[in-house]
């Protein structure tokens, strides 16, 4: 599977979270998506004489949102993982958020369990799919 084959897989399941995904449509769907932002950042560069807002980046960003989550969800079920801890690190970074106003021990501990749990999940994105079936379906390396 070579990169517009990945990109075309992961966009034809737009909101597809059942069933598993290789390592390959996630990295190279990952890399499409930053491509993306980088030429919308372009094209509201070039725009932004006229617009004040990064309309450009913003398209993008909403365009490619829900086909993000779902081929991470399903990266994460080729783990045998639930999609669920997706919203690991963004639960964390929240909770740093709220804690802006703690101590800075608090703040501390936070920012180490956002920094962890970010790391986390993108270990858990970059290890080997489980062999065979699993219960979020067949092996997509088989097939």
């Amino acid at each position: 599977m070579g990169f517009q084959d990945a990109v075309m897989q992961a966009l034809s399941n737009y909101a597809t979270f059942q069933g598993r995904a290789r390592r390959r449509e996630y990295w190279f769907f990952a890399l499409f998506a930053i491509l993306s932002q980088f030429i919308a950042s372009g094209l509201d560069l070039v725009v932004s004489a006229i617009l004040d807002i990064p309309l450009f980046r913003v398209i993008v960003a909403l365009a490619l949102l829900l086909p993000s989550i779902a081929v991470g969800v399903r990266r994460l079920h080729d783990r045998g993982l639930p999609g669920w801890l997706l919203a690991a690190p963004a639960a964390a970074s929240l909770l740093l958020a709220l804690l802006a106003g703690a101590g800075d021990a608090v703040r501390g501990i936070a920012a180490a369990l956002a920094l962890a749990a970010w790391f986390g999940l993108v270990v858990l994105l970059a290890l080997p799919g489980t062999p065979g079936p699993n219960r979020f379906g067949p092996d997509p390396k088989a097939a």
